[in-house]
């Protein structure tokens, strides 16, 4: 079973230095140029799909009780 998990991170650099460099995974896919670039890392049976949001547009709003 395949799954994906998507996050946009505040800062992707250092979340990509973070799970390339301190936890080891390798890169599947990656596309774009900034502002609006994406990282794809292959977990086995998933997917980890971290992208960049542009510092001018809103981030959406977070549901009451979700966090990571």
């Amino acid at each position: 079973m395949s799954s994906r998990m998507l996050l946009r991170p505040t800062d992707i650099d250092a979340a990509i230095d973070f799970y390339e460099h301190r936890l080891g995974l390798v890169r599947y896919r990656e596309w774009g140029d900034r502002p609006y670039r994406g990282v794809v890392y292959f977990l086995g049976g998933g997917y980890l799909e971290l992208t960049e949001t542009p510092v001018d547009r809103p981030r959406p709003a977070t549901p009451a009780g979700v966090r990571l």
